[in-house]
């Protein structure tokens, strides 16, 4: 967001000018997306307990890239 925010505002005329509000945007962008990530992950993770939820295997894909089955019983 802040990229996005600091290339449409400098555009590509008079950039010395604008980059106190580049600068201004940018900040307020960064602090935006992270109270969007907030809510964001509020509302849609999923809870950390797994009920009846088992490991069935492991399985190494690729050095260090590992697949785990699990199943629910």
């Amino acid at each position: 967001m802040a990229t996005l925010t600091t290339g449409a505002i400098l555009g590509k005329k008079n950039r010395l000018n604008k980059i106190p509000e580049a600068i201004g945007l940018s900040v307020l962008a960064l602090v935006g997306a992270f109270r969007l990530g907030s809510i964001a992950q509020r509302k849609w993770t999923t809870l950390a307990e797994i009920g009846n939820l088992t490991i069935d295997s492991i399985e190494e894909i690729n050095e260090g890239l590992y697949k785990v089955n699990t199943n629910i019983n």
